[in-house]
């Protein structure tokens, strides 16, 4: 059942679509007319009118996933994903608000209170459970810090998406509690913690042949953020993405075994490519070649903080690593660089064929297009053609889900996710587009 908030939001969002939501669009990224229309209407576009209906849209989205989770349904990091778009569009929104760190919070407590019930009585998994606790200590530092700027919003007359039943129980008032004497660095060691325990479940499961690729490159992105937060010294900043190289590298060996054999498809090869190319890139870019860090110059093997490698792989690893470790420090950025940019490319293309034909999962495809944009970035394009790019993806995207969602084939909250994703993508190229006549002649 939704809450008000998601029934004024998703009103925010017709009336500004002009009614239009459920109207037919053209066949499936073949859409010349849509994105014609679509060019049209940005050009008269206000960026603070689309601020709103990012928000709208972030809203209805974590409304709907939250209520899809209370009776036991959905998926977790689509929610806790949801939960971070939610605080990205209420920041844009209202700017740098505690109170919207303290929503995110209240929101995160109460996912990872039901998370630990859940997991005391058998129904979810260790990783799930760690994944949530992760995450709620994660909001819980956000909004220390947010608390230590002292800005005020009008955010505090914002609905909240929280059940009323849970903000007034006792678990959430000591929670609230305790999390307002928290101490930052001991919330990032516990923060860190948690992924350390999540991470080596999801790995454990991917060289077995089970989990998802992507939710454990995820743990392994998060572990390495966290980790390089507590990390001051710069010889432990490069231990840590050595190990993300090392991980990345194993990674992608396996994926590459199992494409020759036909056990996966080629953007989840492509997928681990990109991931090896961007743990590579890190690795010489903090300077581990001038450092000479032992644990890249071959020989040994450095075990990934207690995974046990040899339950799960082969004697050929040992050596290859080595040889690996060694081309990994002669490595050309730039060259790297280009090669990543064409297997995100790749990737994304492949993805979107799938999702064309009405198979792949949108949220994966969405985040593809993000590492496209950032990749482009990185090799130097210009910057308003790669976000006119990104957003003419996402207005394809939004397009082929909206005429799903008028077929009754896709959930309103998947909707209202590609709804999202096209009017951030719409703000920061109209934005890009003001820098450059302000800049020019």
């Amino acid at each position: 059942m939704f809450r008000v908030g998601a029934i004024v939001a998703s009103g925010i969002l017709l009336q500004f679509m002009g009614g239009r939501a459920l109207a037919q669009v053209a066949p499936l990224f073949s859409a010349p007319k849509e994105l014609a229309k679509a060019k049209f209407a940005a050009a008269d576009a206000s960026i603070p009118k689309l601020v709103d209906v990012k928000l709208a849209a972030a809203r209805s989205q974590y409304d709907a996933r939250q209520s899809e989770f209370l009776v036991g349904r959905g998926t977790l990091d689509m929610l806790l994903e949801a939960s971070l778009d939610l605080l990205a569009a209420e920041l844009e929104a209202f700017q740098h608000a505690p109170a919207a760190y303290e929503r995110q919070l209240d929101r995160n407590s109460l996912i990872e209170s039901i998370n630990r019930e859940y997991h005391r009585r058998g129904r979810i998994s260790t990783k799930q459970w760690m994944q949530s606790r992760h995450d709620r200590l994660d909001a819980e530092i956000q909004w220390l810090q947010a608390r230590g700027r002292k800005e005020t919003s009008s955010l505090d007359a914002v609905d909240v998406a929280v059940p009323l039943e849970f903000l007034e129980s006792k678990e959430f008032a000591r929670a609230k509690f305790e999390a307002s004497a928290a101490d930052s660095k001991h919330l990032a060691e516990a923060r860190l913690e948690a992924v350390q325990d999540a991470y080596p479940r999801r790995y454990y499961e991917f060289l077995a042949g089970r989990g998802t690729i992507d939710l454990m490159l995820q743990a392994s992105q998060t572990w390495l953020r966290d980790e390089l937060a507590l990390s001051a010294d710069n010889g432990k900043r490069i231990a840590a993405l050595e190990r993300e190289w090392e991980s990345s590298w194993v990674t992608h060996r396996v994926n590459k075994a199992r494409y020759e054999a036909g056990r996966i498809s080629i953007q989840e090869l492509l997928q681990s490519r990109y991931n090896l190319l961007l743990a590579q890139i890190r690795v010489l870019q903090a300077g581990a070649e001038k450092t000479r860090s032992p644990s890249l110059q071959g020989g040994t093997w450095v075990s990934l903080d207690g995974l046990k490698w040899s339950q799960y792989w082969i004697p050929f690893m040992f050596k290859d690593l080595a040889k690996a470790k060694i081309m990994a420090l002669q490595g050309d950025i730039q060259k790297l660089v280009s090669e990543k940019l064409i297997a995100i490319r790749g990737q994304y293309e492949a993805r979107k064929q799938e999702f064309e034909k009405g198979r792949g999962t949108l949220d994966i495809l969405l985040e593809a297009s993000i590492n496209l944009r950032d990749a482009q970035r990185e090799a130097g394009e210009d910057e308003t053609t790669i976000l006119r790019e990104y957003w003419e993806r996402s207005v394809l995207i939004e397009a082929v889900n909206k005429r799903r969602f008028a077929a009754h084939r896709i959930a309103f909250q998947d909707y209202m996710q590609t709804v999202l994703a096209r009017t951030s993508a719409e703000i920061q190229w109209l934005r890009a587009l003001g820098q450059l006549k302000e800049g020019g002649p």
